[in-house]
């Protein structure tokens, strides 16, 4: 039975990653792209926010940091993207948000740069 346990510890633990099952301080989703979090917050169809975070969905940082985001579906949009005090804020020109498809986020946490992080949408918590 421990056994049994310890797989099921394990597997969820990479299904969701550090911190994907739950909220970010924001109330965003949370990935975890290498040394430190994304936490996606959407503002609308056309627009979102994302918070650069330590590995203890602290502290956001925009300086010597950058975010580059593109949504994939039946074409590839490019989003445009500037630094605020404490996020990312970005922009699409079309209201790409509430299409099915796949927002990708390229990012780099004070001069740390890390994998693409993957949001599927619809958003749901599961993801």
């Amino acid at each position: 039975m421990k056994f049994l346990t310890a797989i099921l510890f394990v597997i969820s633990f990479a299904v969701y990653g550090h911190g994907e099952h739950r909220p970010g301080p924001h109330g965003g989703i949370i990935r975890m792209p290498g040394a430190f979090h994304t936490e996606l917050v959407v503002e609308g169809s056309k627009e979102f926010k994302i918070y650069l975070l330590d590995t203890n969905f602290k502290f956001p940082v925009t300086g010597n940091s950058l975010v580059k985001a593109k949504f994939i579906a039946d074409k590839t949009y490019e989003a445009s993207c500037r630094a605020e005090d404490d996020f990312f804020s970005c922009h699409f020109d079309k209201e790409v948000l509430a299409s099915k498809g796949e927002l990708q986020i390229i990012s780099k946490r004070n001069g740390v740069k890390g994998a693409v992080a993957k949001y599927p949408f619809p958003l749901s918590r599961k993801h």
